[in-house]
């Protein structure tokens, strides 16, 4: 079966510099398993294997998972327009998601 895998990264930095806190990453891959814990355990292993940690002009910075969320995909084929995550938000988080990023 397939899965996707909702990874959230969290952006620390050695100093802190953003006064709004931290930035926060999200990725969506794919991920095949036979349950829905198997693929938890894969995304997760994933998601650790992407962290990354590199020294900047004002300090260290690490992308570090802070957490893994599944879903089942329930078509039976990957073709256009399938549907392979989805998410209730709140009122807050929607806008959020909704503001453009400025640097």
């Amino acid at each position: 079966m397939w899965y996707s895998a909702s990874l959230m990264f969290k952006d620390v930095r050695t100093p802190p510099v953003l006064k709004d806190g931290p930035l926060w990453e999200e990725r969506i891959r794919l991920v095949e398993a036979s349950t829905e814990e198997e693929a938890t355990t894969r995304a997760e292993h994933l998601g650790r294997s992407i962290e990354h940690c590199f020294e900047t002009e004002g300090g260290s910075l690490t992308w570090k998972l802070e957490r893994v969320e599944v879903r089942e995909i329930l078509s039976d084929k990957l073709e256009h327009g399938t549907e392979v995550f989805y998410r209730y938000l709140r009122e807050s988080e929607a806008l959020s998601l909704l503001t453009p990023f400025e640097d």
